[in-house]
């Protein structure tokens, strides 16, 4: 779930809006930049919007319609990615660079959900840039069948070198760790959000 991403991102919000006489009154509400102020309001609202998704969606869980069930999992895969990219954003708000500090570690959940989304629903058919395909002499190709499917358990085929790897991948379990990690950066940016109220 991304609950945590959620309350953080509402505490932003929260503070951001209580405090609306202070910012209207500073050059670029406050920010280094205009596209840093606008790098904020977007990111905060896509960051809202995906993890109400989510959190939606995972109390619903995958559809039992296989069709359905496609869909469904490239959408939430698509929502972390897009939704990865607003606390970048958000982060350049800020601090003027996309690079998070701490960057997420390369076996991070942050890491791995990126990866499994450019592997198993951005480029698919033939990948060249995931871990598995990198460690490849070819690239790499997933399918995922028509078997039923949950946030405990998402088919996943690859087919890498010539060989044929199945698995199954706990896709709730990667977005709790996730969400862990996510909401990391969320404080502290609303620690800095809190800082400029002091200067």
């Amino acid at each position: 779930m991304t609950q945590r991403i959620a309350e953080r991102r509402d505490l932003i919000s929260e503070l951001w809006h209580a405090n609306a006489h202070v910012w209207l009154h500073k050059q670029s509400m406050g920010f280094q930049t205009e596209d840093q102020y606008f790098a904020f309001c977007v990111s905060k609202d896509w960051i809202q919007d995906t993890a109400e998704a989510l959190i939606h969606h995972r109390a619903s869980d995958f559809s039992s319609h296989p069709l359905k069930a496609y869909l469904e999992f490239w959408g939430v895969l698509q929502a972390v990615f897009v939704q990865q990219d607003a606390i970048k954003e958000l982060w350049f708000s800020f601090e003027g660079t996309r690079e998070l500090d701490p960057q997420p570690a390369l076996d991070s959940a942050w890491a791995e959900l990126r990866d499994l989304r450019n592997l198993a629903v951005g480029h698919p058919v033939k990948n060249t840039q995931s871990k598995i395909a990198k460690a490849a002499t070819a690239p790499a190709r997933c399918v995922s069948g028509r078997q039923p499917r949950s946030y405990k358990r998402i088919p996943l085929t690859w087919y890498v070198d010539g060989s044929i790897k199945n698995e199954a991948v706990d896709l709730g379990a990667l977005i709790d760790r996730y969400d862990i990690e996510a909401s990391a950066y969320l404080e502290k940016c609303h620690l800095k959000l809190e800082a400029r109220l002091k200067q």
